[in-house]
């Protein structure tokens, strides 16, 4: 059984093992391609399900791949290691929050290799990998949480990082290339919480990017280090410029003519092209190369309806 192991960093500068094609640690070389976009059902009824859709999307792409839900439930958000292995934040109802793990390569027979139980039972509406390789969700009560690895089959691990400095609802996560931590809030107030790299267990905020009142719930860091965040609470993508992301930074650019009037999860491809999860219209919404053509009026050019069911998620993976 292949086992999804977390990165360990040896020494300053050393290299890093993020996954293995065994239970060794050997790397698997050469890393995927990440040439798809996944997004999944939050619905209970049909049966919780996660897509596999073939880059590029059009308005008309059909899935490659449906994985019936073989272990996930309420799937809120999807995320992958640089190795590919997938993982889902489920929302079972009762009961605590879980993260279900698979093999790169899914297929509609995948089932996960690893279960890890958060230990908090409401709610999560984030996954996501750290540079490090080890996995990240947040509760709404307040908080989010790293959970060492190796992961294999079902753990039930102590969190090694909790933050909760500043804040609300936390839901959104995303990484800058000097590995300072954004996390988005999606309750009263809005804004996003810097944490400054190495983060530590009970690190204090070092930095609060102001949403202007839109609560967050999405984010995502383009090649060049711009930071998008998307709008739970009026549908507009914000862009915070990589040069703008000190305390009190406002954002760049704010695009009101996405179409949403509720994004989720966000997610950038490798040419730069971003997806954004339009919940309440039940669509995946595309924005073309946003590094260089990001506007305030940038209108999506693929309006994606998936199967069924009102998508939350989004993630490129291979």
């Amino acid at each position: 059984m292949r086992t999804f192991v977390a990165a360990a960093v040896v020494a300053a500068g050393a290299a890093l093992t993020f996954g293995c094609n065994s239970s060794t640690t050997t790397p698997i070389n050469p890393l995927p391609a990440f040439t798809h976009f996944y997004t999944a059902s939050n619905a209970s009824t049909p049966a919780p399900q996660i897509w596999q859709f073939a880059l590029p999307l059009s308005n008309s792409s059909s899935p490659t791949v449906t994985m019936p839900g073989n272990g996930a439930t309420n799937v809120k958000s999807i995320a992958f290691d640089r190795f590919g292995d997938m993982v889902a934040v489920n929302n079972q109802g009762t009961g605590n929050v879980y993260i279900t793990a698979y093999a790169p390569f899914v297929t509609s027979a995948s089932t996960p290799i690893a279960t890890i139980t958060t230990g908090f039972t409401c709610c999560a509406y984030v996954v996501a990998v750290d540079p490090g390789g080890l996995v990240w969700t947040c509760s709404t009560i307040g908080a989010c949480y790293q959970y060492p690895g190796p992961y294999s089959g079902s753990v039930s691990p102590a969190p090694s990082i909790t933050l909760s400095d500043l804040l609300v609802r936390p839901e959104g996560l995303a990484w800058n290339a000097a590995g300072d931590l954004f996390i988005a809030n999606e309750g009263t107030g809005g804004n996003i919480i810097r944490f400054n790299h190495p983060v530590t267990n009970g690190e204090t905020h070092s930095a609060v990017l102001n949403t202007g009142g839109e609560t967050i719930i999405g984010l995502a860091m383009d090649g060049a280090g711009n930071l998008y965040a998307g709008s739970h609470s009026l549908g507009h993508l914000l862009r915070f410029n990589a040069s703008n992301q000190a305390n009190g930074a406002t954002p760049d650019f704010v695009d009101t003519a996405t179409g949403s009037t509720d994004i989720y999860s966000l997610a950038i491809d490798a040419a730069g092209n971003l997806y954004a999860a339009d919940l309440q219209n039940g669509k995946i919404l595309v924005f073309p190369t946003v590094a260089t053509s990001f506007s305030n009026t940038l209108a999506p050019t693929v309006v994606l309806t998936p199967p069924s069911g009102n998508p939350e998620a989004a993630a490129i993976g291979p």
